[in-house]
């Protein structure tokens, strides 16, 4: 693992966020964007990938990357059926309405620094959606075309706020940071990219304390 790459990567990640973040301010909570919204989003699945969907449907799914839409049903079908076309895949279309009053994962329109602007209307989510995956419905007599509609998680979503309590039961809630990732690559017993994290961290840190911590923390992966 290029654990320098990661933390490199972070802060790539975290710039895009940062404007999603600032964008969503200002379109949805400063002028109280009250409108409800549909976006589309379209996606070719491998038969694995779209046996395993089959499986989990009605559950909550995870985006662990910036997630594209467009408020334009028609582009999301043209782009679903190219996939089909050509190859083994299984067309995708997903379908989420959104309630500006209840959202809470950043999003934002944007058109004016989009590829495409305007002829797509690009609304753009955050990285690590979390969205609840109604069952899914065919939309052609060839089995090759699926439509699964999205609901956006609310903060009081019951299995949400389970499964968060979870993870941070079995992630170190009180660490931060990369620090907390080497604990849990400890966890994992993944030690030789943990020895890399506190390395870095070690490079990194400034005070003799948060120094003397970090070579405490490479004793003990050096020692498993």
């Amino acid at each position: 693992m290029e654990v320098d790459l990661i933390i490199r990567m972070g802060f790539l990640i975290r710039d895009p966020h940062n404007h999603i973040v600032d964008h969503h301010k200002k379109q949805f909570i400063e002028h109280t964007h009250k409108k409800w919204f549909t976006v589309f989003r379209d996606q070719g699945l491998s038969k694995d990938d779209f046996d395993r969907m089959v499986k989990t449907q009605s559950s909550l799914l995870l985006f662990n990357n910036f997630l594209s839409t467009s408020t334009k049903e028609q582009i999301s079908l043209n782009f679903a059926c190219q996939p089909i076309a050509t190859s083994d895949l299984v067309g995708m279309v997903f379908v989420m309405t959104i309630r500006p009053s209840i959202l809470s994962t950043p999003l934002a329109n944007v058109s004016d620094v989009s590829y495409f602007k305007e002829e797509e209307e690009e609304i753009l989510f955050s990285i690590n959606s979390i969205i609840r995956m109604d069952p899914m419905k065919q939309i052609d007599e060839n089995n090759r075309r699926w439509q699964v509609d999205l609901t956006l998680t609310s903060d009081n979503d019951p299995d949400l706020n389970a499964l968060t309590e979870r993870m941070r039961e079995e992630t170190y809630p009180e660490k931060e940071g990369w620090d907390h990732l080497g604990n849990l690559l400890i966890k994992l017993e993944q030690f030789n990219n943990a020895e890399e994290v506190y390395d870095i961290l070690l490079h990194r840190t400034r005070t003799d304390a948060k120094k003397a911590l970090m070579n405490h923390m490479l004793g003990m992966v050096k020692d498993d």
